[in-house]
């Protein structure tokens, strides 16, 4: 998801971004007039991502205007959650970090709950998707005053699968 957010913003000039993820670092390399910042850490085995305290202080050092992420499950009572504890604490630090809080997270993640909680829905600000979510979550969404952007509605699917 990182990846094609920053591929998404590509043409964009004078950005600075701060990542814990080394496949956004990689993607970046070869952008002039960008400052990348990576906020240190310990690599996690099999993943592409760093965390630890070293990564939180890295977010916490920084006030930013946008903090985009993304999670594993997305529950109405359970909010926002990820696969591991360390992964959360680093979302957590992002957030705290931020003016304005995006969750960019695909259809297969709605009615998910994953072990360890990011943070509640009302955290958040603007939840950008793929696929328009259903009738009860537009709804949610408008009662939370959290903004919706999902894919144009006249893609050949109109359901997640």
């Amino acid at each position: 998801t990182a990846v094609s957010i920053v591929k998404a913003l590509r043409t964009k000039e004078r950005l600075t971004v701060v990542t814990n993820s080394i496949e956004v670092l990689v993607e970046l390399n070869d952008v002039s007039g960008w400052d990348i910042i990576s906020t240190g850490g310990t690599l996690k085995e099999n993943y592409l991502a760093l965390v630890g305290p070293r990564a939180v202080e890295g977010f916490n050092s920084f006030n930013v205007d946008k903090a985009i992420l993304s999670c594993k499950g997305l529950d109405m009572e359970k909010g926002i959650t990820d696969a591991n504890e360390m992964f959360s604490q680093v979302k957590k630090a992002m957030l705290r970090s931020a003016k304005q809080k995006i969750l960019a997270v695909d259809c297969t993640k709605f009615e998910k709950v994953a072990f360890s909680k990011i943070c509640d829905l009302e955290d958040i600000d603007l939840v950008v998707t793929d696929v328009r979510p259903s009738d009860e979550w537009m709804e949610y969404f408008k009662d939370k005053g959290i903004e919706c952007l999902y894919g144009e509605e006249n893609q050949n699917y109109s359901v997640c699968e």
